[in-house]
C-alpha cells in the first residue's frame, strides 16, 4: 500500500485505524463483541451466584438483593468484551456474519468517509503554445478544427493572414460546422458605429490596419469567406466601441461534441498565429466548458451587432 495516502484517495476509505479498518467499523466490531457478551455475562452471573446461600448474608448475598448481580455481571462481560476487541480475535468471523445479515464487509469503506489530507496530484500536463518551432497556434487550430463542428473566436483584431486562416479552418470543419467570430476592438476615433455594411467594412479593415485602402484585402480569402456567409457557416459580430474586448480565446467543440479551447495573447493574425512570441494555454475539457459560456455571454449581448454583411462589402472594394 502507498504510503502517501494515495489508497484511500482512490478507495474513499476514511481514517484507518491498526487493523486497517476505519473508524466506524472500528466501533461497529466494539458494539458486535462487546454489547452481547455484556448482556451475556449479566445472565451467566445472576445464574451462577443464585447457587449460594443469600442467607450467609455474604456480599454476594447483598448483591442479589438489588441489582448487584446485574451490574457485576455486566461489568465482567464488559471486561471480557474489550479484551477480545483488543486483541482483534473474532474478528474475521463475526464481521462475515455481518456481511451475511446485514452487508457490511470486512475492509469496506466508510460510507461517510471523513476527508483525510492527502497528497496533491498533477491530474494533467499544461499544454501552453508560444509560436516557438512548430508549436504554433495555427498548427494546432489545423489539427484541431478538421471535422469539427463549431469554432467560436473572440479577439482584438485580424488581418489578412488571419483571415484566410479562418477560411483554411471552415473548410476543414464538418459539412454542417459553423465558426463564430467576435471581433472586439473598433477603432480608436469611433465614438459609435452605424450599422451599415459600410461602417461593419469599416471597422473590419480598420482592424486589419489597412485603414480604408482595399490593396491590403485578398480577393480570394474575401470570397471564399464570403461563400461561408452566405452558406451560413460563418457568422461575425463587431463589439461596439464603448464596449471593446481585447481577449482572446479560441474555442473548437469536437465530433465528439466535447469542448477544446486556447487562452492568451494571440489575435487572429501572422503575428499572433504563427510569428511572434506568444504564451496561450490550452484549456482543460471542464475550464473549456467555462470559456464558452463566457463567449455566449459576450456573444448574445447588444453590446455588439451583426456584421455578416461586411464581407460582400470587402469583396467589393477588393475587386475595384
Amino acid at each position: 500500500m502507498a504510503r502517501d495516502g494515495t489508497r484511500a484517495a482512490a478507495t474513499g476509505d476514511a481514517k484507518q485505524g491498526p487493523r486497517g479498518l476505519s473508524l466506524r467499523q472500528e466501533l461497529r466490531l466494539f458494539i458486535v463483541v462487546v454489547m452481547p457478551l455484556t448482556v451475556l455475562g449479566g445472565f451467566l452471573f445472576h445464574d451462577l451466584a443464585g447457587d449460594w446461600d443469600w442467607a450467609s448474608g455474604t456480599p454476594i448475598g447483598l448483591f442479589r438483593d438489588g441489582v448487584g448481580g446485574w451490574a457485576a455481571g455486566a461489568a465482567i462481560g464488559l471486561l471480557c468484551g474489550i479484551g477480545i476487541w483488543g486483541l482483534g480475535l473474532l474478528r474475521e468471523g463475526i464481521m462475515a456474519a455481518m456481511n451475511f445479515v446485514v452487508g457490511w464487509v470486512l475492509g469496506e469503506a466508510d460510507p461517510d468517509p471523513v476527508p483525510v489530507p492527502k497528497a496533491p496530484e498533477r491530474e494533467a500536463e499544461v499544454i501552453f503554445l508560444d509560436n516557438s518551432d512548430r508549436n504554433t497556434v495555427a498548427a494546432f487550430m489545423r489539427r484541431e478544427t478538421e471535422g469539427a463542428q463549431r469554432i467560436c473566436i473572440c479577439v482584438g483584431y485580424v488581418s489578412g493572414f488571419g483571415l484566410g486562416q479562418l477560411a483554411d479552418w471552415l473548410d476543414l470543419m464538418a459539412a454542417d460546422g459553423v465558426a463564430r467570430l467576435l471581433i472586439g476592438m473598433a477603432p480608436g476615433h469611433w465614438s459609435y458605429m452605424a450599422r451599415t455594411s459600410k461602417a461593419h467594412a469599416d471597422y473590419i479593415q480598420h482592424s486589419m490596419k489597412y485603414g480604408t485602402q482595399a490593396s491590403g484585402l485578398d480577393v480570394s480569402v474575401l470570397a471564399r469567406l464570403n461563400t461561408h456567409w452566405q452558406s451560413g457557416r460563418l457568422q461575425v459580430r463587431l463589439r461596439h466601441p464603448q464596449d471593446q474586448i481585447h481577449a482572446k480565446l479560441y474555442l473548437l467543440r469536437t465530433q465528439l461534441d466535447a469542448w477544446r479551447g486556447i487562452a492568451g495573447s494571440s489575435n487572429l493574425s501572422q503575428s499572433g498565429l504563427a510569428e511572434r512570441g506568444e504564451f496561450n494555454l490550452v484549456l482543460a475539457p471542464d475550464t473549456s466548458q467555462d470559456a464558452v459560456d463566457w463567449f455566449k455571454r459576450n456573444w448574445y449581448t447588444d453590446k455588439s451587432a451583426p456584421a455578416d454583411d461586411a464581407w460582400l462589402e470587402l469583396l467589393n472594394r477588393a475587386n475595384q
